[in-house]
């Protein structure tokens, strides 16, 4: 909570690159909320107690936010455009289990996650390139980014095969999750930190 209000700090004093980030936490804190009042028994989704649409909104803003915020750092129009299709292309795949699969809002699906994160890993990889003949970038987020992503694509892919398994792995694998989540969130508010200095330093110039 403290990294988001960090992050919606940097937009409101204009740093407008940060907007991506921005939405990916703020619907990540939206779907921890629902996700606790439904454990809480105080609310269920469409009867059932599941908290599969929430993952399903959490993995689709991942996707297309990071995607985003790649695609909005690259200068070229040339590289804007092969972003374009790339995109295009983990989306259309994306979107096909849902129609040629039995992939459903209410169900954990490890279809999307296993497809949508290679995206990002993909622009995360060729922006880490970039930065080397960069001066100016955002390398502590990107990081975050790759890191969170790849673990993701793991804890997600993975999460619908646990049926039956012991729920002390379970929770085991919950756990070693949250260190990258951590690491994410220190890079970001890092990130934000750095954005401040360096506008503190040109408002004393």
């Amino acid at each position: 909570m403290l990294n988001f209000f960090g992050i919606s700090a940097s937009v409101f004093f204009g740093a407008k690159s940060f907007k991506p980030i921005w939405i990916y936490l703020l619907v990540g804190i939206i779907c921890e909320a629902f996700t606790e009042l439904l454990v809480r028994d105080l609310i269920t989704i469409n009867g059932q107690v599941t908290n599969a649409p929430f993952a399903h909104l959490y993995i689709w803003t991942q996707f297309i936010v990071f995607s985003y915020f790649y695609y909005s750092e690259q200068m070229s129009s040339k590289m804007k455009k092969r972003f374009i299709l790339i995109f295009s292309t983990f989306f259309i795949l994306a979107s096909s289990p849902y129609i040629f699969l039995e992939s459903n809002l209410m169900t954990h699906d490890p279809y999307i996650s296993l497809i949508t994160m290679p995206c990002v890993l993909i622009f995360s990889l060729i922006y880490f390139v970039q930065l080397l003949d960069l001066k100016n970038g955002y390398p502590f987020i990107s990081i975050g980014i790759f890191i969170v992503t790849g673990s993701s694509l793991i804890h997600m892919s993975t999460g619908a095969f646990y049926e039956d398994v012991d729920i002390d792995i379970i929770y085991l694998r919950n756990t070693i999750n949250m260190l990258p989540l951590i690491i994410m969130q220190l890079l970001f508010m890092y990130e934000a930190y750095l954005f401040f200095s360096e506008r503190k330093q040109k408002l004393t110039i």
